[in-house]
């Protein structure tokens, strides 16, 4: 009994197993592709189509961040650091100061742009992208800029077969705020049939105000 039992954890223990592996099932999904293909950090991706079967993809990029340095160090300062050598060291951060945007038009992604920067302070940073695609064409988008523990809930609009043209977007404006700077405290958009915006984000409560789980809404196209 003792031998078997070495016999049989020994082909628990040796024996081969097959490696996981994605699989598309009819074979009716692609490879992966690098859609936002930037030297800098990529993060927060939020994604939408339109009626003409382009995909539109915005996401926050570090790009700040320095790549002239294979040794990344993480961490949350601005601009690039120094270590002990008086090397440039890399801070490719979980979140960047800018908006970027691409699209996808059924065979290619375009090259991306850069639609929006965040001054260091108040709202240094852009967390937590979303966008819609409301039915007369324009692409919507609303993110989270943040500097510490609070920021507001900034929007942007643009025609969606004009949106790979920074100047064919409106003027960032805060619609929202204050509101938690968390992972676990986002916020969204949609566009309803007639066209009509909302947004639903968290709120927290400072100077007297209420926290808690808030809607505002445009019917004017997002004016």
């Amino acid at each position: 009994l003792f031998i078997l039992a070495l016999i049989l954890a020994g082909s628990v223990f040796v024996a081969p197993r097959p490696g996981a592996q994605a699989q598309s099932g009819d074979g009716a999904w692609s490879n992966f592709e690098n859609a936002s293909n930037t030297p800098t950090t990529s993060s927060w991706p939020a994604i939408a189509a339109d009626t003409a079967g382009n995909v539109h993809l915005f996401w926050a990029e570090d790009a700040d961040g320095k790549t002239d340095n294979p040794d990344l160090s993480y961490d949350i300062g601005i601009g690039p650091g120094i270590d002990e050598t008086g090397r440039r060291i890399n801070l490719l951060k979980e979140w960047g100061e800018s908006l970027y945007y691409t699209r996808w038009d059924g065979e290619k992604w375009y090259p991306p742009v850069n639609i929006h920067v965040s001054p260091v302070l108040p709202n240094g940073v852009v967390l937590y992208p979303e966008t819609t695609v409301d039915p007369q064409g324009m692409l919507h988008v609303i993110w989270l800029g943040a500097w510490h523990v609070t920021g507001a809930v900034f929007y942007m609009r643009a025609p969606a077969d004009q949106a790979l043209s920074p100047s064919a977007w409106s003027q960032a404006k805060q619609v929202a705020g204050p509101v938690a700077v968390s992972a676990g405290f986002g916020q969204d958009i949609v566009s309803d049939l007639n066209g009509g915006l909302h947004i639903l984000y968290s709120q927290i409560g400072i100077e007297g105000d209420y926290g808690g789980a808030y809607v505002i809404n445009s019917f004017d196209g997002g004016e």
